[in-house]
């Protein structure tokens, strides 16, 4: 399996790409978020999960971690980076969550990338998962900080939805294509 982003407006590479066995699966966006977030950001009215931080390759444990998205959000790519874990009272892995923090010279918070942030497709609260995930990664800080969220899938209708609605702007639009 061979993968590569596209340049949504670009054309012309994406026909070549088709032409060459390259097919569209998904289509991608970059949000971006710089300021403050509001007070009530992401807040769940059920948080009834427990969590666990860790490395990306534990995003792993949980049995609907999706391997096959864009490379630079794959676990082995987020370099330096953290993650967590949602686990439901037996110990399940129920949401995770990729991540980097990035510090300037000075030790001081500079920006959030979120990798991936997914919960248990047939989970019932999915949203709920996906909130408390969010505000773990996004509300570490009040700083007025770059949060940003690379290569959300457009099928990831949850997580895209809570991140527009708090204010996060497209900054790049791209398509996945599978070979």
């Amino acid at each position: 399996v061979a993968t590569l982003e596209a340049v949504k407006e670009n054309v012309k590479a994406i026909s070549l790409y088709e032409k060459v066995g390259y097919k569209i699966v998904d289509e991608l966006v970059h949000l971006q978020h710089t300021g403050e977030l509001s007070k009530d950001a992401f807040l769940s009215d059920n948080n009834c999960y427990t969590y666990k931080k860790g490395i990306p390759i534990d995003a792993m444990q949980a049995p609907f971690y999706k391997a096959l998205v864009p490379w630079q959000t794959q676990w082995s790519n987020a370099r330096d980076g953290e993650s967590i874990l949602a686990l439901d009272e037996n110990k399940n892995v129920v949401g995770y969550a990729i991540f980097k923090r990035l510090f300037n010279e000075e030790g001081t918070l500079q920006s959030i990338i979120l990798f991936q942030c997914e919960a248990e497709p047939s989970h019932l609260l999915k949203e709920d998962i996906v909130r408390n995930l969010l505000s773990m990664v996004y509300k570490t800080t009040s700083q007025p900080v770059v949060r940003t969220a690379a290569n959300i899938s457009m099928l990831n209708n949850i997580l895209r939805e809570l991140l527009e609605k708090e204010g996060f702007n497209v900054k790049a639009e791209q398509v996945f294509m599978i070979k």
